[in-house]
């Protein structure tokens, strides 16, 4: 008897559809079982470390850390033998090259946060490599000492932000910094010597060329300092805040029935009134 009254009205299909566009939304992996997904996670974990992105960071590091190493171990001799200046004037120059690093390091944080690695980063690469070529052209000592500067500023961040962008998945930062981190040191330690053989047959200033061209190498890498979570954070909150919109709105379509439904009923209820 009740089954037989009952009207499958367009409001009822609404809410069903409604109900049947919701699932959508539900996080993936509820009401499984914890243990067998962190199974699949763990097994995931052994190859998705090692993608793409983290070579182009150990990249990154492999040519700024050799760019660093290089300079910190060659710069005082090439003055000597390039510019011809005394020792002490030579240490007084590679303090310049120190007093950039350190500029860079100190002062990047507001500019990251305010302009993204990806842009900052572009920078200070386009810094290393003109103050490098300045160096290497040998127009002035005082050109120099500014180049030198422009150099140690704009070789400050390579290291430090491929780090940092390697630890922005916590499920992978081990592996992943552990692996920038060797391909860094690696470069710093070894690429100095093999430079100091190559300068021993073309000389220092011309050596640096080759430092050039690392750089140039790391330019074409800076994508992979970007953060990868910004573009999946701003999907969610996208499809949250549609979430809420649609429930929202199903809530008022709800109250508009029901009120609807009470002037109905008013109106009936006046209908025999008025016949009474």
């Amino acid at each position: 008897m009740c089954l037989s009254s009952f009207t499958f009205s367009p409001l009822h299909s609404f809410f069903f559809l409604s109900i049947l566009i919701c699932t959508r939304f539900i996080p993936h992996g509820t009401g499984k079982d914890p243990d067998k997904t962190q199974t699949e996670s763990v097994e995931a974990s052994q190859t998705s470390w090692l993608n793409k992105r983290t070579i182009s960071l150990a990249m990154i590091a492999l040519c700024l850390a050799f760019v660093e190493g290089s300079a910190n171990d060659w710069i005082p001799l090439a003055m000597v033998d390039g510019y011809q200046v005394s020792h002490s004037m030579s240490t007084v120059i590679y303090a310049l090259f120190l007093c950039g690093m350190i500029s860079g390091r100190l002062l990047s944080g507001r500019f990251i946060d305010r302009f993204g690695r990806v842009l900052l980063l572009r920078v200070a690469i386009l810094s290393a490599a003109a103050g490098l070529f300045l160096v290497i052209l040998k127009i002035s000592l005082v050109v120099c000492m500014i180049s030198i500067f422009l150099w140690g500023l704009g070789a400050s961040l390579g290291f430090p932000l491929t780090i940092s962008a390697a630890g922005d998945d916590s499920r992978y930062a081990v592996k992943r910094v552990s692996i920038v981190t060797l391909s860094g040191y690696t470069a710093s330690l070894s690429g100095p010597p093999v430079l100091g053989l190559l300068a021993n047959q073309v000389g220092l200033l011309h050596a640096f060329i080759f430092v050039l061209f690392a750089i140039c190498i790391a330019g074409i890498f800076t994508k992979a300092v970007a953060k990868p979570t910004s573009i999946h954070s701003f999907l969610k909150s996208a499809r949250s805040l549609i979430l809420v919109l649609f429930l929202n709105l199903i809530n008022k379509i709800e109250t508009f029935h029901e009120v609807k439904q009470s002037y109905r009923c008013l109106d009936v209820y006046r209908f025999f009134k008025e016949g009474k």
